[in-house]
């Protein structure tokens, strides 16, 4: 049997001014997720579900409960308060209803379920603030840039990426380097209690204060993972991919147990 995975969304508020937006009529408020993600984990054998954003969330639980498997996607920039810092004027489109959902999510996934937690790019990120970890929330400040061109298509490839040996990442793509795309302007700052930092991109050697984090797994035998690269925008690269069946495999096996 195939196992079910929830993928959350984004949401948005139409507001264009015209009559009509391309999505709809004007302040309408929208849920929305890019094909990318379904599509990823439907290659590697899964069946994804969207997460709707529920008006009570109490209605959180039994979405959970029929779930094998959470998968929790890139977006907007996550708003500061949840690690205790002020808004900075570089941080954009926060979006407090997908905070607040998600971080409702989390809460009951981690303490109510087993199923397995993969974490892309924003994802990554609120694995690590649900822990009690940081953000920096604009890398740009310090130096770095990690995002690929502007002009460039969603595959383009940008750093190489080098993986903690005996981590779990390390065993599923099968070597010590990988070279990844990358769209994001904030990361992980503050490591959280509980997580290990299994893979990373060497900024030191380019003089910046710390590596780039890319990689989190959560100690123990439970499969959590984050990942700041996008991984489903690269369907061509089978390397890439292995993330994707890494993490169904790992609910299958949590089904079966």
């Amino acid at each position: 049997m195939k196992p079910i995975i929830g993928v959350t969304c984004n949401h948005f508020l139409t507001g264009s001014g015209a009559e009509f937006d391309p999505v709809g009529f004007s302040r309408q408020q929208w849920t929305t997720g890019a094909d990318d993600y379904a599509n990823a984990v439907e290659r590697a054998g899964g069946i994804p579900v969207l997460m709707p954003f529920y008006l009570d969330e109490e209605n959180i639980k039994p979405f959970v409960d029929m779930l094998d498997g959470l998968l929790i996607t890139g977006g907007d920039d996550i708003g500061p308060y949840l690690y205790g810092e002020d808004l900075i004027k570089e941080s954009s489109k926060i979006n407090y209803i997908r905070d607040k959902q998600e971080m409702a999510l989390l809460n009951y996934v981690m303490e109510e379920s087993d199923i397995p937690v993969l974490g892309i790019c924003r994802g990554h990120q609120m694995l690590n603030i649900y822990y009690g970890g940081t953000i920096e929330q604009d890398n740009k400040r310090l130096g770095y840039w990690h995002s690929t061109a502007a002009n460039s298509t969603v595959g383009d490839l940008a750093h190489a990426v080098y993986f903690e040996e005996g981590s779990k990442i390390r065993e599923i793509i099968g070597k010590e380097k990988m070279i990844v795309n990358s769209y994001h302007h904030q990361n992980i700052k503050d490591l959280a209690p509980g997580l290990k930092l299994t893979g990373v991109s060497h900024d030191k050697e380019l003089g910046l204060p710390y590596d780039m984090p890319e990689v989190i797994e959560k100690e123990g035998d439970r499969w959590i993972m984050g990942v700041q690269w996008h991984p489903e925008f690269l369907p061509q690269i089978d390397e890439h991919q292995k993330v994707y069946r890494a993490f169904v495999e790992a609910c299958v096996k949590n089904m079966d147990k």
